[in-house]
């Protein structure tokens, strides 16, 4: 295959040698426009989701005009929807090729899905044109190969020895059981680089525990991966937006009413690149609100991401869990109309109840 450069050495095997920022949009690429600026701005890398050649060259050519040297990747998201692939069936050389004529120093591939303990899936992905180098193998996973048999995949992604990235399937936050966190926190310390794509907020507990880069979604339906349901869908959520107090997002009706009914409260107040200090309220008020909303949240997420990055790597474990403890305590501050408080996401509660071993440091 031509364009693909000479294989690099991982020195460090949790990192991917000259890829871009640790943290990453997952967006659509009709939200390229918007994302663009942000790449510069605030140091976002982009994952764009098509499986359209000429919109994937578009959405490229939009944020590269704003940022040459921004971190692109492109998903194919082969392994979504009801005709979604499976294993290595759908994938193909062209896309990788895409990537590299593009300019991406690492390419994603256009892996399909992979159920729950399917091994022989499993294998003919993470073996697919196995030498090929700058490639970042997609791992668009059953959540139950990091609730059941995270061990299998370790073992899989340590025999194979390539850079993978994570993506998963669930009903709703992928990551919001102990299980779960407690799995993908192991294969995080496989000797492979793992990036973690296309989840929740919990992206930022996985940069904390060691992943070479992650994407969270603009948009809830980039946030995992939807099992396949009979019913036709068609939902589309309202607005949410990032609020850096509760690491969580909310939708933007919820967020008038808490500010309504709490409107001193500082957990409504955000100093990221966009707010600069200012309550939230500005982005329910705001003539485009689900604009305004996109980029305070991949902005504050970005800053958050930075501050932990800023640890010692040993300590960014607990320093998360502190966190996620604080966030959890920020939504008993939030008074219902009922009276009663705000309930925290159940990914609060799975990242402060899972307490692995502390990573070895160095005296």
């Amino acid at each position: 295959m031509s364009g693909i450069e000479e294989a690099l050495i991982f020195d460090d095997p949790g990192q991917l040698p000259n890829f871009g920022p640790p943290f990453m949009a997952h967006a659509p690429a009709s939200s390229a426009p918007i994302l663009a600026p942000l790449t510069r701005s605030d140091d976002v890398g982009a994952v764009i989701t098509t499986r359209n050649q000429a919109d994937a060259k578009r959405a490229v050519r939009d944020i590269r005009q704003a940022n040459p040297r921004a971190a692109i990747l492109l998903d194919a998201s082969r392994y979504s929807g009801k005709n979604r692939g499976i294993g290595a069936r759908c994938m193909t050389s062209g896309w990788i090729n895409l990537q590299i004529k593009i300019g991406s120093r690492w390419a994603l591939t256009d892996s399909g899905y992979i159920p729950a303990s399917d091994l022989t899936a499993l294998r003919a992905v993470l073996r697919w044109e196995s030498e090929l180098t700058q490639v970042v193998t997609a791992l668009p996973l059953a959540i139950q190969w990091l609730t059941l048999d995270h061990e299998a995949l370790i073992a899989e992604l340590t025999a194979a020895g390539r850079p993978v990235a994570l993506m998963l399937e669930s009903e709703g936050d992928p990551l919001a059981t102990k299980a779960a966190v407690s799995g993908l926190i192991a294969v995080l310390r496989c000797p492979v680089p793992v990036l973690l794509l296309r989840s929740d907020t919990s992206v930022l507990g996985a940069l904390a525990h060691g992943a070479a880069a992650v994407s969270v979604g603009t948009k809830s339906a980039l946030r995992h991966i939807y099992p396949i349901v009979d019913t036709d869908g068609g939902f589309q959520p309202p607005p949410a937006a990032y609020v850096p107090a509760l690491l969580s997002y909310k939708r933007l009706s919820i967020i008038e009413d808490g500010i309504t009914r709490n409107p001193d409260l500082d957990v409504w107040k955000c100093d990221c690149s966009v707010c600069m200090g200012r309550s939230l309220i500005w982005i329910v008020n705001h003539p485009d609100p689900e604009t305004a909303a996109f980029e305070h949240s991949l902005a504050a997420q970005s800053k958050l991401a930075k501050t932990l990055l800023a640890h010692p790597s040993e300590l960014r474990g607990s320093q998360w869990k502190t966190m996620c403890a604080v966030a959890q305590s920020n939504h008993e501050l939030i008074v219902r109309k009922s009276g009663r408080t705000w309930d925290p996401a159940k990914a609060l509660k799975a990242w402060v109840s899972s307490t692995p071993h502390p990573q070895a440091s160095t005296p």
